[in-house]
C-alpha cells in the first residue's frame, strides 16, 4: 500500500465530513492558519545560524522540498530540492519524511526512499555541509529496512542531553496487512550507522479485524522529545488521507523505552471544528519538534487545507483529488502535570 501521494499523482480518496473529536489542552485553538499553505507533508524544521530550514516529503518532481524562514512566518517559495540525486540503489518517486540533524560541521538527513531491488520503502541517510543542501547519499544500501515487516519509513533523529543520538522510525507493517510498530535504536557518534539492536517501542495494537478506537491499527511518523526529565514519543495515528487521522503520544522511561501509550482511546490532537474553526487543521499528521529562537519547544505537522490554487474547495475535507493539500502547521508545546499542551 502506498502511504504517501505525489502531487503529480493525486488520490481520489476523500472524506467530506469532518468529525468532531475533542482533544486535551485545546491544542491548536490559537492557530490562525497554516504557516505555509502549499503542499508540505511530513514536515521537519531545523534552526541553524538564525534561519529556519523546513523539509518535507516529495512534492511533484522535487524529491526533498526545502524552504527557509527568518521568523517562522515568511517562507521562501517555491521550494528547492535538498536531495537532487538519489543513491544508486533507490528508485525515484517515493521520497518521504526527511529529518535533519547537525553532527559537528555536517548535516545529516534521514529519509525514506524506495529500494529498487526489494521493492519496499527503506530508510537511508545523506550528508551536506549546508542545511539547505545539496545533500549527497553515497550509500550502497539502506540504513534500515525491515523487509519482513513491509519495510521501514519515517525516520526521526533525537539527541539526548548526554549527547547520545538515537533514531526512531516506523516499520511499514500496514503495507502487508498488519498493525504497525514504532522502533528506536542508538546512532553511532558519526550518525551514519546504528549501534546495538533495534527496540520495539510501541505498536498500534488490535488487529485487522478488531482495531483500536481511533488509530485503526496504524501509527507512524514518530518523534521523540524530552521535557522535565521525562521522554515523550509522539506519532500520527489512523490513515494519513482521512479526516479521522490525528496525533497521539506515549511516555517513555528512556529514549529506548519502555513506553506507555497515553492516547489509547482518543488522540491528543485531532480535527475539531469546535476548537479550531472551519479553516482549522484537518487530519493532523507527521509531528516533529524543534527549539525556536526563543528557546521554546515547537511542533511542526501537516494537516489538510484547501490548496491556494484550488477552485470550489471547501475546508473541512481531505484528499488530493478534491483540491486539498497537506499544509505546514506550527505551534508551541509546553508540559503541565506530565502531559503536553499545545498553544
Amino acid at each position: 500500500m502506498v502511504r504517501r501521494a505525489l502531487a503529480l499523482a493525486a488520490l481520489a480518496v476523500s472524506v467530506l465530513i469532518m468529525p468532531v473529536v475533542l482533544f486535551p489542552g485545546a491544542a491548536g485553538a490559537s492557530l490562525p492558519g497554516p504557516a505555509y499553505s502549499n503542499d508540505f507533508p511530513d514536515p521537519s524544521v531545523l534552526l541553524t545560524g538564525g534561519t529556519y530550514h523546513a523539509y518535507s516529503t516529495q512534492v511533484g518532481f522535487v524529491d526533498v522540498p526545502t524552504i527557509t524562514s527568518p521568523n517562522l512566518t515568511t517562507w521562501s517559495s517555491p521550494p528547492t530540492d535538498a536531495l537532487p540525486t538519489l543513491p544508486s540503489w533507490a528508485s525515484w518517486g517515493s521520497t518521504w519524511a526527511p529529518s535533519v540533524m547537525q553532527v559537528g560541521s555536517s548535516y545529516l538527513m534521514y529519509y525514506t526512499v524506495r529500494d529498487t531491488s526489494a521493492g519496499r520503502q527503506c530508510i537511508s541517510v545523506a550528508s551536506a555541509t549546508n542545511p539547505a543542501g545539496p545533500f549527497s547519499d553515497t550509500s550502497r544500501g539502506p540504513l534500515v529496512c525491515q523487509l519482513s515487516r513491509g519495510g521501514s519509513i519515517d525516520p526521526s533523529p533525537f539527541r539526548d542531553v548526554s549527547g547520545t543520538s538515537y533514531l526512531v522510525w516506523k516499520s511499514d507493517d500496514n503495507s502487508i496487512g498488519h498493525p504497525t510498530h514504532l522502533w528506536g535504536q542508538r546512532l553511532s557518534s558519526s550518525g551514519q550507522s546504528l549501534v546495538g539492536r533495534a527496540v520495539d517501542l510501541l505498536d498500534a495494537g488490535g488487529s485487522t479485524t478488531n482495531p483500536p478506537t481511533w488509530e485503526d491499527w496504524v501509527i507512524e511518523g514518530p518523534s521523540l522529545v524530552s521535557a522535565g526529565g521525562s521522554y515523550y514519543l509522539f506519532y500520527g495515528g489512523n490513515h494519513w488521507d482521512q479526516t479521522t487521522s490525528g496525533i497521539g503520544y506515549a511516555t517513555c522511561k528512556g529514549p529506548l523505552g519502555p513506553c506507555t501509550k497515553k492516547t489509547v482511546t482518543s488522540p491528543w490532537w485531532s480535527s475539531d471544528p469546535q476548537q479550531v474553526g472551519p479553516a482549522g487543521p484537518v487530519g493532523p499528521q507527521g509531528p516533529s519538534f524543534f527549539t525556536d529562537a526563543n528557546g521554546k519547544l515547537d511542533i511542526a505537522f501537516d494537516a489538510w487545507t484547501c490548496s491556494p490554487t484550488a477552485t470550489g474547495c471547501q475546508n473541512g475535507g481531505a484528499g488530493y483529488g478534491n483540491g486539498y493539500v497537506r499544509s505546514l502547521w506550527l505551534d508551541t508545546v509546553t508540559f503541565a502535570n506530565g502531559a503536553p499542551v499545545a498553544g
